[in-house]
């Protein structure tokens, strides 16, 4: 089977794009994201994917930047014809053709055309959606390495085809038949007995072998439950006997115990209650004695306190008597000190607003002198920026009245003028001149008469007339060129006219003269800086506010000495602050006046407040003093003196502790029995003998229930019943053990079978790895080969590496080399398989050898070439397409972004 020419369209990042494959070495090159590995997806899936299959196997061929349905058209050569593949992946309504090119072939359409397909590639079916996901990845695995798997041992897994290889070794002499015809009878019968029994997940459903472990698990189950209804049954014994005794024990000895100890204490509730009443009436007898006795006591502290109060009073009485005396005199001087204080004050106050006066004229005189000197030199800024905006507009209309004339068009002027000038020189060198010096005949020149000794310059072409029979022609240098130049001498003349006549300009001169002048102005211009209207606003502004302030002072007083109002700014200021300091000294004279006569004042008014206090006091203690003599003469006359009734006090204290007495015995007889904890343990004891009944009540149906029970399972016998679940269990492991020990048998026999078949299977691993030897050679010489082993019913496994006496796993080995030797493992069985593939398999490398370096690189490119020879197809997928042109056939360069038409 051999690729021929590929067709994509709108598949990914490609909108179209066509390929043709050499029968050898094929490269193709292109950057990161050029959709190399799209392609090989692409003819992947082409090959081995139904064009009806749906899901993200078909979705990630879609394009996301053109419309239309991924389509893949194939030529490949298969069965010695060659065949044209048509795919348009378009979900259930996909299409699919296929033609066979080598003769007037039908085209193949729908299911038929997928069934073709896979007898052409050799494989079962073409896969659907559901099997896409798990068998996709697995077709042609050993011969197509996808992008990221070049490094992958090829013989780890299943995805070869083992079949095939072991075919074409037999068939080619690679190995021998391993088996004679009865070893294979015996094999297969082996084989058959045991797939009988067991499945890759376990034992066979409904095999001999199932059904006796199935009766097996039975009597298993049966003695189990014969084994727990005896448990049951003697489970259900022991709890009704326990609760026969506890029954018992409930009605012989914890409910009467509970009973009795009920009793007693109602006993001693009951003498609770009576201590109780005894109390309640002690108590009622001892609160009439406490009242007496109270009341006696309240009438001696009323009178002690009473007596004590007055004397209190009285002595009260004096020291406010004594201080009313010694307060008269005081008060008659604080007066006297106030009035003095508050003349004074008067005084003070008088001269400081006498000097304030004189203050506020000093600073009249020095605002209104600061006022003039800013309102003149304000005057006199204003004045200069009124002149110097003047001068400005004089300057602006002065520049504004000259030609306007800048650089450019000067030197315009200077340049039209130095054309005309050097024009005008070449002109007279070129001319001729013509001088008549003497002359018999008349002489014209161009009908103009000359006379003798007459010069003319001819700068062009004239006739000459001598006489009437002479006539020539004159042609002065230059030719051409001088009626050209003379024409570019009146045309840049004109032109400088008109120039000058646009500026109003007589000549060149006065253009110069104009010009300088422009510039003397544009510089003194720049050299003056005009105010703006917002600076001679703002001035103006400050006038009329300096004239507004200088009007609103008042005018001198007329009789005010000349010399005082002619003294200057210095004079004035240190006048003004000999009169602040003045004032200030004034100032703190007066405060200090005023704190002492606030003092004054206060320790008056204190001390009148005083006096009016005392006479208050006074007043209130004579009348509380007569009030509490005539409430202690009533207390007296009511119920006697202290000594009487200190008497009476005695013989209630007496009463009080004999009643006292009484209610502390009865207190000590309710302590003694504890009322509380008593109450508490009648509560608990009540708690109980509920609970006891509960549970009586509840062993009782207890009991009920579990003799119901022991009846039930002793209505069939258990005893008996587990002994004949014993025995059936018995036999069933027996026959089970007898059974398993055939199959032990059958198994040891089948892997001495297998063992002595492995042995011979060497005979299959020895060609492959010396294919793979020789496809390394290139590379590694003779210093390093491949060895690898074949288990009957696995297939090849144990890959390595051997260099000298070292041997080294696949996954040990670094990337490089890993890359390497499984490429040389894929070209090696691609060499084994391809006689069934019409001598030729496609091989596809996506930028498997990325870990591979230079060196290495040319013994690949050898190793390749050698397999090419072979016949082998080898499409190689790499960025960097350039090491690879020495051995390429056909080369593709993708563009960037796989827009390759």
């Amino acid at each position: 089977m051999r690729l021929l020419h590929c067709q994509l369209e709108n598949v990914r990042v490609h909108r179209s794009l066509e390929l043709t494959f050499s029968p050898g070495i094929t490269v193709i090159g292109g950057a990161n994201e050029s959709g190399k590995s799209t392609l090989v997806e692409a003819l992947h899936r082409t090959l081995f994917l139904k064009a009806s299959a749906t899901g993200a196997t078909v979705e990630a061929l879609q394009s996301r930047q053109q419309l239309g349905m991924p389509t893949v058209d194939l030529a490949f050569e298969a069965r010695g014809q060659q065949w044209r593949l048509r795919k348009r992946f378009s979900g259930s309504s996909g299409q699919v053709s296929l033609q066979s090119t080598s003769g007037q072939g039908q085209v193949i359409k729908g299911p038929a055309a997928e069934d073709q397909l896979a007898q052409l590639l050799g494989v079962e079916a073409i896969l659907s959606s559901r099997q896409a996901n798990k068998g996709l990845p697995g077709r042609w695995a050993h011969l197509w390495v996808m992008q990221g798997l070049a490094g992958d041992n090829p013989l780890a897994d299943s995805r070869y085809d083992l079949d095939g290889l072991l075919e074409q070794l037999e068939f080619h002499g690679g190995a021998v038949v391993q088996q004679s015809r009865l070893d294979q009878q015996v094999s297969q019968a082996l084989d058959q007995a045991l797939a009988e029994q067991f499945t890759s997940r376990g034992v066979k459903r409904h095999s001999p072998l199932w059904r006796l472990e199935e009766a097996h698990n039975a009597a298993d189950q049966r003695l189990d439950q014969a084994r727990q209804q005896l448990q049951d049954f003697d489970e259900a014994t022991a709890d009704l006997t326990k609760l026969s005794q506890e029954f018992h024990h409930l009605d012989t000895t914890l409910i009467p115990e509970l009973t009795e100890q009920q009793r007693q204490q109602q006993q001693k509730l009951e003498q609770i209650r009576s201590l109780k009443a005894q109390q309640d009436l002690a108590i009622k007898a001892l609160d009439p004695i406490r009242l007496r006795h109270q009341r006696a006591s309240e009438r001696i502290q009323r009178q002690d306190a009473l007596h004590q109060e007055i004397v209190q009073r009285k002595q009260r009485l004096e020291g406010l008597a004594a201080r009313l005396a010694t307060g008269r005199p005081k008060q008659i001087e604080l007066e006297t000190t106030l009035e003095e204080l508050t003349t004074n004050r008067r005084q003070a106050d008088q001269a400081l607003q006498r000097l304030e006066q004189s203050n506020l004229e000093l600073q009249q005189q020095i605002q209104r002198r600061q006022l003039d000197h800013d309102l003149a030199r304000t005057c006199s800024d204003l004045k200069q920026l009124r002149d110097l905006s003047r001068q400005h507009q004089r300057l602006c209309r002065e520049r504004d009245a000259l030609p306007s004339l800048d650089t450019a068009r000067m030197d315009d002027l200077r340049n039209l003028d130095r054309q005309v000038r050097e024009a005008t020189i070449r002109c007279s060198a070129m001319a001729s001149g013509l001088t008549v010096l003497s002359s018999d005949q008349g002489i014209s020149l161009n009908g103009q008469p000359l006379a003798v000794g007459e010069e003319h310059i001819i700068d062009e072409p004239s006739d000459v007339h001598i006489g009437a029979n002479i006539h020539l022609s004159i042609k002065p240098n230059g030719g051409a060129a001088l009626s050209s130049l003379k024409q570019s001498i009146d045309t840049n003349a004109a032109l400088l006219k008109t120039k000058l006549n646009a500026l109003q300009l007589n000549d060149l001169q006065a253009a110069e003269t104009a010009f300088s002048e422009h510039r003397r102005l544009e510089q003194t211009l720049q050299s003056i800086t005009p105010p703006s209207p917002t600076q001679i606003q703002e001035l103006e502004q400050r006038e009329q506010a300096l004239q507004k302030q200088l009007a609103l002072l008042p005018t001198p007083q007329q009789a005010e000495a000349p010399a005082k109002t002619e003294r200057d700014h210095t004079e004035l200021r240190a006048e003004l602050e000999s009169q602040h300091r003045e004032q200030q000294t004034l100032r703190t004279t007066l405060r200090s006046l005023e704190i002492q006569l606030e003092r004054t004042r206060s320790e008056q008014q204190r001390h009148r407040r005083d006096q009016h206090d005392a006479e208050t006091e006074a007043k209130l203690l004579h009348n509380d003093l007569s009030e509490r003599q005539q409430a202690l003469t009533a207390l007296v006359e009511q119920h006697g003196d202290l000594a009487m009734q200190r008497n009476e006090q005695a013989e209630q204290d007496k009463a009080l502790r004999v009643a006292e007495q009484a209610v502390n015995h009865v207190e000590q007889q309710l302590k003694a029995l504890d009322a509380e904890r008593l109450f508490a343990e009648t509560e608990s004891t009540s708690h109980q003998l509920e609970t006891l009944q509960k549970r009586r009540e509840d062993l009782i149906d207890r009991r009920g229930r579990g003799k119901e029970r022991c009846d039930q399972i002793s209505a069939s016998d258990p005893y008996d019943r587990l002994a004949k679940a014993e025995a059936q269990a018995m036999a069933a492991h027996d026959e089970l053990q007898q059974f398993r020990q055939r199959i032990k048998a059958q198994t040891l026999l089948q892997e001495l079978f297998h063992s002595a078949q492995n042995d011979l299977s060497q005979r299959y691993s020895q060609p492959l790895s010396d294919a793979v030897n020789n496809l390394l050679a290139p590379m590694l010489g003779q210093q390093a080969h491949s060895r690898l082993n074949f288990q009957q019913g696995s297939g090849f496994h144990g890959l390595q590496l051997c260099r000298g006496t070292a041997a080294y796993d696949f996954r040990e080995l670094s990337g490089g080399m890993r890359e390497q030797l499984a490429a040389a493992v894929r070209l090696a069985m691609a060499d084994v398989l391809r006689p069934g593939h019409d001598n030729c398999l496609p091989l596809v490398f996506d930028d498997a050898f990325t870990n591979s370096d230079p060196d290495r690189v040319q013994g690949l490119k050898a190793m390749l070439e050698r397999a090419a020879q072979r016949g082998l197809q080898i499409i190689l997928l790499s960025c960097d397409a350039r090491p690879y042109n020495t051995i390429a056939d056909v080369i593709h360069q993708l563009p960037p972004q796989g827009n390759a038409t």
